[in-house]
């Protein structure tokens, strides 16, 4: 509520319906005074911040350490106390995919730069062999060290700054065949548009959130108390706590590659434990059904994710194989 004065007008400035009380009853406007102060603007500013925190850290506090719970209270009605699932899945998972692009990202430009220099290493010492230009195709790949080991029958042009390097693939070898030639073309697309690929993850991980809700419609389907609804809002909660335990297994992660490596590495390997036991307590919980029961239809739930992510994914990214 604000501390500013309150009109003695009795009508609303927003829909002009007459107002009994402080607040409008059709739209919900507080009935104060439109001219604001400096001091009553931030003060506005750091209670709406404050009442966001509380409402954020009491979500997470009930989220990680009560799975199920958030999704029975919001299905009762209790709404007030805690954020709105769909609010808290595009905060979560934009800070997540944030930390995950960042970290690949990192982890790209030190292959880069070890993929340069073993590449410049092997033009230096002449160990590939040598085709001219005019019996053999040119196709644009991202180098990589097992290149040389695996295509024997590949020239290195040049070197970009880009570490973009142009290969002479020689097709008038016996044993390189059409269908080979088109898996490598294939998987030269995608391995030079990985990038673009990576950054469809979240789509399709948003794609996949009414999919698991029908798989889990049709897991429990005899519990006829529960509607699609219910298993959404279940699967947003279990997917904002996957999120969060991920951030704290990458957390765990960096931490090893500085200081301390085998007990960050064995912290990063329990989280991992843990979100799978934190899958069958949120069922069993939301559910109510036996642990054996449970646990069964865990890992069900683990199998239909990876067979829909993987169709969404290759849905997702074939216009990009495609087109480019």
């Amino acid at each position: 509520m604000s501390h500013n004065k309150e009109r003695k007008e009795k009508i609303c400035l927003n829909c002009k319906a007459a107002v009994y009380g402080r607040y409008c009853h059709v739209c919900g406007q507080e009935n104060i005074e439109p001219k604001e102060s400096f001091w009553h603007l931030v003060n506005h500013f750091v209670e709406d911040i404050t009442h966001f925190d509380s409402k954020f850290f009491n979500t997470i506090k009930y989220l990680l350490f009560r799975p199920g719970f958030l999704s029975k209270e919001y299905l009762s009605g209790r709404r007030m106390s805690y954020l709105h699932p769909i609010r808290m899945y595009v905060f979560t998972s934009a800070v997540f995919f944030l930390i995950y692009f960042s970290i690949h990202s990192d982890h790209k430009n030190k292959k880069v730069n070890k993929d340069i220099a073993a590449a410049t290493d092997v033009i230096k010492n002449d160990t590939v062999r040598k085709f001219s230009k005019d019996t053999a195709q040119l196709h644009k790949y991202k180098y990589t060290n097992t290149d040389t080991a695996l295509s024997p029958h590949i020239k290195i042009g040049k070197l970009e700054s880009s570490d973009i390097v142009d290969f002479y693939i020689d097709d008038t070898d016996t044993a390189v065949n059409t269908k080979n030639g088109v898996v490598k073309r294939s998987l030269g697309k995608f391995y030079e548009n990985r990038e673009e690929i990576r950054h469809k993850v979240p789509q399709v991980m948003f794609c996949t959130l009414p999919l698991m809700a029908l798989v889990l419609m049709m897991l429990y389907r005899k519990q006829k108390q529960f509607f699609y609804v219910s298993h959404l809002i279940f699967i947003i909660h279990l997917f904002n706590a996957i999120y969060i335990m991920y951030m704290l297994q990458y957390g765990f992660e960096f931490l090893s590659e500085h200081f301390l490596k085998w007990i960050f590495e064995f912290l990063s390997g329990i989280v991992s434990l843990l979100s799978f036991f934190y899958v069958y307590k949120a069922l069993r919980n939301f559910y109510g059904q036996r642990r054996l029961k449970t646990f069964v239809k865990c890992c069900l739930l683990y199998c239909f994710f990876g067979i829909i992510f993987l169709i969404v994914y290759a849905l997702v990214i074939s216009p990009t194989l495609y087109y480019n």
